[in-house]
């Protein structure tokens, strides 16, 4: 019975297995050239490789549709993962199946003895490709003068180990919470720019990009420092506003942050491990005021408890609205008495009112 059986049954196809082998080579092949064809493969995405990967794979002979189709899948799944702009994802994958296509239809000709028109197919299409790539991918000698910049100004401006150590005092994160981390070099169409993203764990849904212009001209551009200065004047506008909140209940005062100063000249990052706190200035509303002597005495107090809370500024700004052509102001700097020992310098101005008017007006209402 057993001789029988072994007699009966089925030889092994090869032709299955050859198809087998053919489509696990076109797709080991579609892999490899989504793990270079991506934003995030830098400088790789923009060099012919997923280009010469196209190429092979028109030789192995498993039909266009089938190799477009593997192709077109692997890479628009790759690329949907790691980023959000749907145009991209699509724009890599209509590239990589135009190169696959053009090249599979050179391969044909050539198959079918037509060598002089598939090779010039082949000619066109790799041509194409490469056009294209740079056209919407990116110039890979660009990117590499590009990268240099952003480099040398990264190296310049964030510390050496790239830890946002001012952050550190009082907000119980770590180092490597505090790092911040920078992608690979990529082409930007949209911007006209080659961009670097730079993103940290403690904002981690605030990625910015540090970019040069696509021409290479202009300074470094860094989305990344603005977005840090920010939440930086967001944290310390709050702490005054609980300030305000607590010391004079019931009271309707108002901060805001007018910026910090030297920004953006100067790094928010520069100074040491505090190299804004005492470069935050803020404009604070006094409301429930009618004179000058009510204006007066309402900044000497909170000018008090800011000064008695320890909390740091560069320049401090008193206003209190009287109707709607003119308001009351006064200013404190850092450098100004602390405590009883301050005495505010009111000034009566219209809004939008000329330098030699406001002189005039600091005349004649002067209160001390």
């Amino acid at each position: 019975m057993n001789a029988e059986k072994q007699k009966t049954a089925p030889k092994p196809n090869k032709g299955d297995a050859l198809l087998f082998a053919r489509l696990l080579v076109t797709v080991l092949l579609a892999t490899g050239a989504a793990l270079v064809f991506r934003r995030s493969s830098g400088i790789l995405a923009m060099l012919p490789v997923c280009t010469l990967i196209c190429l092979a794979a028109a030789f192995v002979n498993v039909g266009p549709v089938v190799r477009c189709a593997a192709f077109g899948a692997i890479v628009f799944a790759f690329n949907t993962v790691e980023q959000d702009d749907i145009l991209v994802t699509i724009t890599f994958t209509l590239l990589c199946v135009f190169a696959v296509a053009a090249f599979g239809w050179g391969v044909s000709l050539l198959r079918n003895k037509k060598k002089a028109p598939g090779i010039c197919v082949i000619a066109l299409g790799l041509a194409a490709s490469v056009a294209l790539n740079i056209l919407f991918v990116g110039n890979p000698v660009k990117a590499i003068k590009a990268e240099k910049r952003i480099d040398g100004y990264i190296a310049e401006v964030y510390p050496e180990t790239r830890v946002l150590g001012f952050l550190r005092e009082g907000s119980g994160m770590t180092d490597e919470e505090l790092k911040v981390v920078f992608s690979g070099i990529y082409y930007d169409r949209a911007a006209g720019a080659y961009v670097k993203d730079a993103v940290c764990r403690c904002f981690p849904t605030e990625k910015r990009a540090v970019s040069v212009a696509a021409n290479g001209e202009g300074p470094v551009s860094d989305g990344f420092c603005v977005m840090l200065a920010d939440a930086v004047s967001e944290a310390y506008r709050s702490a005054y506003a609980d300030l305000m909140m607590s010391s004079f209940p019931g009271k309707n005062y108002g901060v805001e942050c007018s910026g910090i100063y030297g920004f953006p000249e100067k790094s928010v990052l520069e100074g040491g491990s505090r190299p804004v706190t005492e470069c935050m200035c803020f404009n604070i509303t006094v409301g429930g005021v009618q004179t000058a002597q009510e204006f007066t005495e309402a900044v000497k107090n909170i000018a008090r408890e800011i000064d008695g809370s320890g909390l740091e500024y560069h320049r401090l700004t008193f206003t209190a609205g009287i109707g709607s052509w003119y308001r009351r102001y006064t200013e404190k700097k850092n450098t100004e008495p602390r405590g009883s020992a301050y005495i505010p310098k009111a000034t009566l101005a219209p809004v939008g009112a000329g330098a030699r008017f406001n002189a005039f007006l600091d005349l004649i209402t002067r209160t001390n």
